[in-house]
């Protein structure tokens, strides 16, 4: 019988179990989630560029909702593309939330390199660390469906930065990472707000 360590090597294990554990979250939320006003304002925007890029404006270029990015219109043009597939903001919703907590999880069993050899023990540590407990207004987060940022794209990033400078701390180049930092903070507080 192979050892827990020997499971955990590969890496196809590690994503499947990552992959699970945010499946397990896309299900237990169920198909009507709490939502804030914040959702209700990113579904009204993403109805808007869905509307003005779409067959009824032709000229604006049709389904060519990159160009309503802005500033604070990250997640209504994620919303707007995924519409096409779901044709449900609510689900649409889901599935960026199931891909962001594969991507948490992943930058999180990275950073753990930094402190943890054995591959077990980063893994269950990367599933560990979406369990919290939060405050404030009901929202989507892992566990509790509450206010979570690990559920954005910020702190993946971050994650990683954080990993890039503990790991080359002696470098120059560990400098790097306070403006690539500051950069993804500004696209998650635009993007979010």
């Amino acid at each position: 019988m192979k050892s827990l360590d020997e499971f955990f090597a590969p890496a196809t294990t590690r994503l499947l179990i990552f992959c699970l554990f945010a499946s397990a979250v896309f299900w237990f939320q169920g198909w009507q989630p709490s939502l804030i006003q914040d959702h209700i304002f990113y579904f009204w925007n993403a109805d808007a560029i869905l509307a003005y890029f779409g067959p009824a404006h032709p000229a604006h270029g049709l389904h060519q909702y990159w160009r309503g990015f802005s500033d604070n219109l990250t997640l209504s043009v994620g919303l707007a593309y995924l519409h096409s597939f779901t044709n449900d903001h609510v689900v649409s919703c889901k599935i960026i939330l199931w891909a962001t907590t594969v991507l948490y999880l992943c930058a999180f069993f990275l950073f753990t390199a930094l402190f943890a050899q054995r591959a077990s023990y980063r893994t269950l540590l990367s599933v560990l660390s979406c369990f919290f407990v939060s405050y404030g207004p009901t929202f989507w987060g892992y566990t509790d469906f509450q206010a979570s940022l690990s559920r954005s794209l910020a702190l993946p990033l971050h994650l990683v930065f954080l990993y890039f400078y503990f790991r080359w701390y002696r470098s120059w180049l560990r400098i790097s990472v306070f403006p690539a930092a500051a950069y993804s903070s500004f696209i998650h507080l635009s993007g979010f707000h």
